[in-house]
């Protein structure tokens, strides 16, 4: 929910066998979402805002894009947001959603600025088929008017058998993003020795690329190209290194 232009998608078609279900309001961010993911059957689209309710709603686009919401922008934004326009959009409970009816979801993710709780109002019957939620939270709203705070947020989940694993929040404590399993969902992915190995790979990865970038062979085949010839090098290197 809240897609945007998909850019997390390609990470989820990773897994084989996942299919990717995304809802996004805005008539020209959606355009791209369709046209970028047109072709590939395991992605599948939807022009409306997940809600409480079915129905059309006010969608408040902000000036930076992204970031827009059924919520109403602040006019003392934090970050400097500001309102660009306001569309007429659809809305759906993800209950009514005929597609995901009947459905094991493995990963919930929601990117509403501060309208989680009301998407997960809607969606009663498939959290009870949802295994872990990734939510967008705000310790202080400062960006719009009437967003959840995470410890309102965190108890509405409570109550619905899901438990606070682990949360990332920005340096001012106002908010970031958080991961919540079913209670009979378990995971060492944060325990310490584990999330010590992640970090040690990952930069292991990233010192590998670099090294190839900057190796002798690839810097004379870039050295003539076009851009687009070395952009297309660069994610060659990135791949193999993976």
């Amino acid at each position: 929910m809240g897609a945007w232009r998909g850019n997390e998608v390609a990470s989820f078609l990773r897994f084989k066998d996942a299919t990717i279900y995304c809802f996004e309001p805005n008539e020209f961010n959606f355009k791209h979402l369709k046209d970028r993911w047109k072709g590939n059957e395991r992605v599948i689209c939807f022009q409306a805002a997940c809600a409480s309710f079915d129905g059309e709603s006010e969608l408040n686009e902000a000036s930076l894009t992204g970031n827009d919401s059924l919520l109403q922008i602040s006019s003392n934004s934090a970050t400097g947001l500001k309102l660009v326009k306001v569309h007429k959009i659809k809305t759906v409970k993800l209950d009514s959603v005929k597609e995901l009816q009947g459905k094991k979801i493995d990963l919930l993710w929601a990117d509403t600025q501060g309208y989680e709780r009301e998407v997960l109002s809607g969606a009663t019957e498939l959290l009870k088929q949802t295994k872990a939620l990734f939510l967008e939270v705000y310790k202080t709203n400062l960006d719009y008017v009437g967003g959840v705070a995470q410890d309102e947020l965190t108890s509405f989940l409570k109550e619905r058998n899901f438990y606070l694993t682990a949360e990332g929040i920005d340096k001012k404590n106002i908010g970031g993003n958080a991961l919540y399993l079913k209670n009979d969902t378990k995971t060492r992915a944060f325990q310490h020795d584990v999330y010590e190995r992640r970090i040690k790979n990952s930069l292991k990865d990233v010192a590998m690329r670099k090294k190839l970038l900057k190796s002798r062979v690839i810097q004379k085949l870039v050295t003539f190209m076009p851009i687009r010839a070395k952009t297309l090098i660069k994610r060659v290197v990135f791949k193999l290194s993976r």
